[in-house]
């Protein structure tokens, strides 16, 4: 993904937190699609479904430790997503905006992890604020 470029909300909030992509790896919550589909299975289907998911969530967080998560989700999955964070010893933190989507949490060890709902379809100005949080914090902890 660094080398090939398209213009989804997503890739677009991408590039404002690091337009190289040299300092991201990208992952998708859920690890697999609807049968002949290209989105994931559908909210009521997720509690089902969720554990092994959830587990290489969970891998992929402690291998690549990052200093900053950005969970860009559609909504459904963020309480499985609070859980994980929890097991992995993020704690809740104030934000230093409300916008009904979006929330910090950090570690003692100073890793952070941002929730907040995916670009598509969001006001470019609320989009770009959790970018630049996103930026602030990355460079707070290089």
């Amino acid at each position: 993904m660094i080398e090939r470029r398209n213009r989804s909300a997503f890739w677009e909030m991408v590039d404002l937190i690091d337009p190289s992509r040299r300092r991201i790896a990208w992952t998708n919550i859920c690890k697999m699609d609807e049968v002949g589909g290209s989105r994931p299975p559908p909210p009521h289907h997720w509690q089902a479904i969720s554990e092994p998911h959830l587990r290489a969530l969970k891998e992929e967080i402690a291998s690549l430790a990052p200093r900053v998560i950005l969970f860009a989700t559609s909504g459904y999955c963020a309480d499985t997503i609070a859980s994980v964070l929890g097991n992995l010893g993020y704690k809740s933190q104030t934000l230093g905006f409300r916008d009904g989507h979006t929330r910090l949490a950090a570690t003692s060890d100073g890793a952070f992890a941002i929730e907040t709902r995916h670009p598509q379809g969001w006001p470019t100005s609320e989009r770009n604020r959790v970018a630049e949080l996103a930026k602030k914090l990355l460079h707070r902890s290089s």
